[in-house]
């Protein structure tokens, strides 16, 4: 029973609660509280303390939190704003040895207005990208999950080396699709819906904990020391 609460939950509030190709009448930007990755270019303006108005800030436009590293943005998300939508959306982890590899799924959705048989519906349109084997060499690395003439979507991989046996991974998904006015209908189609990134360590790549060096980190490495990664 309380599987299927939960199960029923966040179909309400993450969807999509009828299925990949899903057919809805209200708009999913307001329908689906969470699980919206909107465009990177859509930045906050605070015309009052209650807008939730957004403005597109074009592809140079760079904000306090983002990172640039070799050439392209890395968003992070330090816009303490419970009203903005996240521009983007990852995974980090921990392994062992100095030349990680592994496969990476990302599945997630789009929304696009159409005409049902009883009048207009949002109808949900369902992608993937699967890659090869990835071996992170570098500090940083870049795939283009989708490339059209309405945009990209970025997968950006980035490598902490914290000493010659520990390597810290971040997968991040950023919107990078084209967008003019931050709101309404245009908003909803430029929006990524329940995205999920998948991964598959190779054969010589090993999951590890976090290795600790802050205060405390004794403490916390002992309540764990019997618990899997």
């Amino acid at each position: 029973m309380r599987d299927k609460l939960i199960e029923e939950m966040l179909k309400e509030v993450y969807g999509p609660r009828k299925g990949a190709e899903e057919e809805i009448s209200g708009d999913p930007l307001k329908e689906y509280i969470t699980g919206v990755i909107i465009p990177q270019r859509c930045r906050k303006v605070e015309e009052n303390p209650d807008s939730e108005i957004t403005i597109s800030m074009g592809e140079n436009f760079l904000a306090d939190d983002d990172i640039i590293d070799n050439e392209f943005m890395v968003p992070t998300p330090s816009e303490l704003d419970p009203k903005m939508r996240p521009r983007s959306f990852g995974v980090s982890f921990v392994v062992r040895g100095i030349k990680p590899s592994f496969r990476i799924c990302v599945t997630w959705g789009r929304y696009v207005r159409d005409q049902g048989k009883d009048g207009k519906i949002w109808r949900r349109r369902p992608y993937y990208c699967i890659t090869k084997q990835i071996s992170v060499t570098e500090k940083t690395k870049k795939f283009q999950l989708y490339e059209r003439d309405d945009g990209k979507i970025s997968l950006l991989i980035r490598k902490i080396q914290r000493n010659d046996e520990y390597s810290i991974i971040v997968v991040n998904m950023v919107n990078d699709l084209n967008i003019e006015k931050c709101h309404g209908k245009a908003l909803t189609e430029a929006s990524i819906f329940q995205p999920s990134i998948r991964i598959k360590l190779g054969n010589d790549t090993q999951l590890a904990p976090l290795p600790y060096h802050r205060k405390g980190g004794e403490i916390l490495h002992f309540l764990y020391r019997k618990k899997p990664v």
